[in-house]
Formats: structure tokens, C-alpha cells, sequence
């Protein structure tokens, strides 16, 4: 007569014994018994200049975000003031130089704005006309001047008011070489021996360049 229930299942074999033929195998992480290990890294080494995971914070040591997020925002804001510095000065500069160069040029003797002033305006019957040598190299020079003074952050506070004024003194040279540009294309018209001097061209980049260089300095973060 057969019992009506089954034999209960063999025990299992004691900790340590080689499997049995035909058991399936167990890796040793899911053994019974083994008791989980403190203290081992789980994710890996921590970068460098990092503290290892889960050590307390170091007193007086910046936050870890701080490092990781903080640098490249120095990187950056320390890129934009030479650039626009450099766009000031340099235009100022040429701005500057394009006073000896020829506004107008003949089949002799070119016209100079260093040389021509009293031929195109003066101040003391009309000061508000632009056609002046004189305007030209002063906002050259207040250019020139503003770009120095940022690029070697000698008032770094007075950064945004400096830009203000590279970006005036850089319209103002172009408005002069403009109005000059306009003066020598009337002449043309009555003396067709002149020309137009590439020294109007020159000056127009000079102060194009400060204009460039004021904003670079002035929205830089």
C-alpha cells in the first residue's frame, strides 16, 4: 500500500561541501550566512582632489560642487575683458595713426587731417561739424586709453562705466570719418582730381574696433 504523502526533500548539504552532481550551482556573493562587507567601495574610486565617498567634510574646505561647477565660470569671465581691452585699444590706436593718413588724395600732395584743418572746419565758427582732425584724435586717444586701463585692471569697478565710454569715443570716430568721407565726396564733385584716402577706412575700423571692444567689456560675465 502506498503512503499518501512523499518522503520530506533530503537536507541540504552542510556549508562548504562540493556541490552535488546535478545540483545547480550557487555564486559565492549568495551563500547563506556570509555576512555583508562595511567599508568597500561600491562606485568606483573618487576623482581626484576628491575626498573618498562618505568621509566627512575637511573644515575649511570648499564644497565639492563648488569645484566641480565654480572653475570653468572663472575661465571664462577671465577671457572676455582682454578681448574686449584689446579691441579698444587697438582701435583707438589706429584711430590715432589714420590722422596722417590721407582723407583725400590728389595727383600731388595728399590731404591729411593732421594737415587739412583749417581747409575743412573751424571750431571757433562751427564747433558741432565732425569734419575735424582735432575730435578724431581725441576720441582715438580716449579709446586707446580706456582699452589700457582695462586690460591691466587698474579700476576693475569702474569696468562698466569705461566700457560706456570706449563705445562714445568709438562712435564719435566714426561719425568724423563718415562726415569727412561725405565733405571729400562734394569736393570730388567740383575738383575730380581728388580722390577718397584709404585713411577713411582706416579710421571707420579704428572706431568700429572700439565700438566692438566697449561691448565685449561691457556684457562680459
Amino acid at each position: 500500500m502506498t503512503p499518501g504523502w512523499s518522503p520530506p526533500p533530503p537536507p541540504p548539504p552542510p556549508f562548504g561541501a562540493p556541490p552535488q552532481y546535478g545540483a545547480p550551482e550557487q555564486p559565492p556573493s549568495a551563500a547563506f550566512g556570509t555576512p555583508p562587507q562595511y567599508g568597500a567601495p561600491q562606485y568606483g574610486a573618487p576623482p581626484p582632489g576628491y575626498a573618498p565617498y562618505g568621509a566627512p567634510p575637511q573644515y575649511g574646505a570648499p564644497p565639492q560642487a563648488a569645484l566641480q561647477y565654480g572653475a570653468p565660470a572663472v575661465a571664462t569671465s577671465s577671457r572676455g575683458a582682454p578681448i574686449g581691452a584689446l579691441l579698444a585699444l587697438a582701435g583707438g590706436a589706429l584711430a590715432v595713426a589714420s590722422a596722417w593718413l590721407p582723407w583725400a588724395a590728389t595727383g600731388g600732395e595728399p590731404l591729411k587731417p593732421i594737415d587739412i584743418l583749417p581747409t575743412f572746419s573751424d571750431l571757433t565758427k562751427d564747433p558741432t561739424n565732425l569734419v575735424n582732425g582735432d575730435y578724431l584724435l581725441a576720441a582715438g586717444i580716449v579709446a586707446a586709453v580706456v582699452g589700457l586701463v582695462v586690460l591691466i585692471k587698474l579700476v576693475p569697478m569702474l569696468r562698466p562705466l569705461l566700457a560706456l565710454v570706449a563705445i562714445a569715443a568709438g562712435v564719435l570716430v566714426i561719425g568724423v570719418e563718415i562726415s569727412a568721407y561725405n565733405k571729400v565726396t562734394e569736393t570730388i564733385k567740383s575738383y575730380p582730381t581728388y580722390s577718397i584716402g584709404y585713411g577713411l577706412y582706416a579710421g571707420i575700423g579704428g572706431g568700429v574696433a572700439a565700438v566692438l571692444g566697449g561691448l565685449a567689456a561691457l556684457f562680459r560675465k
